[in-house]
């Protein structure tokens, strides 16, 4: 019998459930569509992750940090380091879990339009401008991102 309740109990365990199944959506799409149009519904699926961040209390960049820290975590895809610079705010996301064995490589391009979508909508949210770009890019072992002209 399980005493404490189910979060309490699996919160050791690593949630690798999404990347998988983000690895297994992208591969299966990469059968029928090409990569701009799986780019394109990976970045408005990271659009859609991006509403469930709480954005009314956030009055800085270390809110905001927390605040999508916490989306990455529940959904196992990572954590991520907010900065700013004289051009833009970076943003470097470590993967996490997204090992090679976990996150296939044809993936990769997906996830990387995921997270763009998720960090330029949040950045909008807050007030960005629409002529604001988001860019992304695998660096080593971290997505790099940046929001600026």
């Amino acid at each position: 019998m399980i005493q404490m309740p189910l979060r309490e109990t699996f919160a050791t365990m690593q949630p690798i459930g999404a990347p998988i199944m983000l690895s297994l959506m992208a591969a299966e799409l990469a059968d029928v569509l090409p990569a701009p149009q799986i780019g394109a519904l990976a970045f408005a699926l990271g659009q859609r992750a991006a509403a469930r961040v709480p954005m009314a209390h956030v009055t800085d960049l270390n809110d905001l940090q927390q605040c999508l820290n916490r989306l990455w975590s529940d959904l196992g895809l990572g954590s991520a380091r907010l900065s700013v610079d004289e051009l833009a705010i970076a943003v470097e996301h470590d993967p996490g879990t997204l090992r090679p064995d976990v996150l296939d490589p044809a993936a990769r391009p997906a996830f990387v339009e995921f997270l763009r979508g998720a960090y330029h909508a949040c950045f909008q949210m807050l007030g960005s401008s629409d002529v604001m770009v988001t860019s992304a890019r695998w660096n080593g072992p971290v997505i790099e991102l940046r929001h600026g002209n």
